[in-house]
């Protein structure tokens, strides 16, 4: 069992998954860099990671202490399909979430928040749960926050109000 396990994350720790997902403005696919569990759930078109999660895309890094993908049908008609590592045909990732001790990095901020969210659909990142943004020395903090990787807009929500401002 436990050599099953090492087996099952090492193909995880490998994947690389075809990106509807946009956590960089410049797109591409999404690398699954580390995870210390990986579970595939081929009816439900879930990929679920725990422990020390790394993800990358681009010039961007999501950790987090759990991440589950969700995946259109291969039959959808935005993008394709592909292969996971159990020979499954997918769709594109379609949305993600982010669990626990989460942060979001790109060369011109850091993000920490306790759950964070992805969806293709509204191409957003939604961050919440004591969420801190540090940006050129300058930090706010709120309950949750909102990026649109595309234009680089962020919105925070907090105690104070709302802050709006782009790159």
């Amino acid at each position: 069992m436990r050599a099953v396990s090492l087996i099952l994350v090492a193909l995880f720790s490998m994947a690389t998954w075809e990106a509807r997902a946009q956590l960089a403005a410049e797109g591409g696919p999404i690398d699954i860099v580390h995870a210390d569990h990986g579970v595939f759930d081929r009816t439900m078109r879930k990929a679920s990671f725990r422990g020390s999660v790394d993800v990358r895309q681009a010039r961007v890094a999501l950790k987090c202490d759990a991440l589950n993908l969700y995946f259109a049908p291969a039959n959808s008609n935005d993008g394709g399909s592909t292969a996971s590592a159990f020979g499954a045909q997918l769709g594109p990732a379609e949305r993600m979430e982010c669990i626990g001790n989460v942060v979001y990095e790109n060369p011109i901020r850091r993000v920490t928040a306790n759950r964070g969210e992805y969806s293709a659909s509204n191409r957003l990142i939604t961050l919440s749960g004591n969420v801190t943004s540090v940006e050129a020395g300058r930090s706010l903090r709120g309950a949750q926050m909102t990026i649109n990787p595309d234009t680089g807009a962020v919105t925070i929500r907090g105690a104070g109000g709302v802050f709006g401002g782009g790159n």
